[in-house]
């Protein structure tokens, strides 16, 4: 926004502020009337200015439909949706997987063509040998864990200013337990969690 839109909109939260009663002394009033006297590095201004303004119908306001409403809740006049069956349901589909188990709950349009070549029919046997001599450990987390489908109540959150969860917790502690170099999280275990929350987390213990 333009210098002058800040100014603009500053002021409507200002006039507001004045017609609250006990909200700030006059000296503390005066030292925020404008918005070129708002220092966010100052923290003595900061707390008086969330004082002031938190409960600011203009900046809640302003908070909605400028931050929150653009975000959260836009709307489209039309809207493609689509799923596996209909992006098969054209002529002359093809497609690969590198293995051929799941062939039970592809498409009924789709039928699996296994191809005759010596090295494609190893594919499934070289997975497993994969799966079981490359494995280092399997843990079942607990029921906190964000793996958990469609849990009755969300996993309770250890810190409001955190996105991680215990069972975000528990799997970093694992990967920091194993000596982990990578997680590769094709599961979607961190699911919900920022990656700055979760190196925040790591610094400490590494």
């Amino acid at each position: 926004q333009s210098e002058e839109s800040r100014s603009y909109h500053y002021g409507l939260w200002f006039r507001r502020a004045q017609l609250t009663d006990g909200i700030a002394s006059g000296d503390e009033l005066a030292s925020i009337d404008d918005f070129d006297k708002v220092d966010a590095s100052n923290a003595v201004q900061v707390d008086l200015m969330h004082r002031v303004y938190k409960l600011n119908t203009e900046a809640v306001a302003f908070w909605l439909n400028h931050c929150v409403f653009p975000t959260d809740t836009p709307e489209y006049r039309e809207r493609i949706m689509a799923s596996s069956w209909d992006q098969v349901d054209v002529r002359g589909s093809v497609g690969f997987s590198g293995t051929n188990d799941n062939h039970r709950i592809i498409p009924l349009q789709v039928r699996q063509a296994d191809i005759p070549v010596d090295e494609l029919r190893a594919t499934n046997g070289k997975m497993l040998e994969l799966i079981l001599d490359c494995t280092v450990a399997c843990k079942v987390l607990g029921p906190d864990s964000p793996a958990t489908p469609l849990p009755a109540q969300a996993p309770k959150a250890v810190d409001a200013a955190s996105s991680l969860n215990e069972g975000h917790r528990g799997l970093l502690d694992l990967c920091v337990g194993e000596g982990v170099q990578a997680l590769i999280d094709a599961g979607s275990l961190m699911a919900g969690a920022s990656n700055a929350d979760a190196a925040r987390s790591l610094v400490g213990r590494l």
